[in-house]
């Protein structure tokens, strides 16, 4: 797991929280702040090598990434509970004009449900949880068993 920032907002001087997850053999984003492209570059990763983005929640220093991934070349999975996801499409209709339906063309959605665990095909289990900050959930994530 990488760090791409510590930052809380939009300070320059400390990029928008972030993570990018290597696991499997595959690379995943937990939210896309405004430094993900140059966070991604750093680490010698291409937008079109990711296989999924995990959103935790619709701040805008954790949405505005977003526009950087849509340039890629093919669909990257889109995990988040359905409050979540459809804040970040109203959010992106309003900045870009871009329909849920345009999203979908985009993303390939995965809705996730709040505090169970939540059986994906990337090799373990989530469970998203509602975090002492009333405006954000969190990711817990367990190694899958196969056996439940």
């Amino acid at each position: 797991m990488v760090h791409t920032g510590d930052g809380d907002g939009w300070d320059v001087n400390r990029p928008a929280m972030g993570s990018i997850v290597l696991f499997q053999g595959r690379v995943y984003l937990i939210d896309a702040g405004p430094n993900i492209e140059f966070a991604l570059t750093a680490l010698g990763i291409g937008v079109n090598e990711l296989d999924g983005i995990f959103h935790t929640h619709c701040h805008d220093d954790h949405v505005a990434g977003l526009t950087a991934l849509i340039r890629g070349d093919r669909r990257i999975a889109y995990y988040a509970v359905p409050m979540v996801r459809a804040s970040v499409i109203r959010k992106l209709e309003t900045v870009m004009q871009m329909t849920e339906d345009q999203f979908n063309e985009l993303f390939e959605v995965h809705d996730l449900e709040l505090e169970i665990w939540n059986p994906r095909d990337v090799g373990g289990r989530l469970s998203q949880l509602r975090s002492p900050r009333r405006h954000c959930v969190g990711r817990r994530a367990a190694q899958d068993d196969r056996a439940g």
